[in-house]
């Protein structure tokens, strides 16, 4: 409820819906509706967003992340040189935080 009342609220500011969409990371047409629809008559939950193509790999994926995390910010640079992928299907990058 709160994400409809700050898109009433963002709206009638003057902000456009491609912006407001932009900023809170929902769809324009969810933007039009929560516009349009009379006070308290549009309840939005959203909804887990499904992750087909790292499905496989997102385990793995963030077991490389969480070691990242740990090594130090050299390390991994030294990791992403030599062997990027690290027993992540070639073609995927994994990057380094810092």
């Amino acid at each position: 409820m709160e994400t409809v009342l700050r898109i009433r609220r963002e709206y009638a500011g003057g902000k456009a819906i491609k912006a407001i969409a932009r900023d809170l990371h929902v769809s324009r047409k969810v933007i039009r509706k929560a516009v349009r629809a009379p006070e308290g008559a549009f309840d939005y939950q959203r909804k887990v967003q499904p992750l087909p193509r790292i499905g496989p790999f997102q385990e793995r994926l963030n077991t490389l992340l969480e070691e990242n995390e740990l090594r130090g910010r050299r390390d991994c640079q030294r990791r992403s040189k030599s062997r990027p992928f690290g027993g992540v299907k070639p073609g995927h990058r994994v990057t380094c935080r810092g």
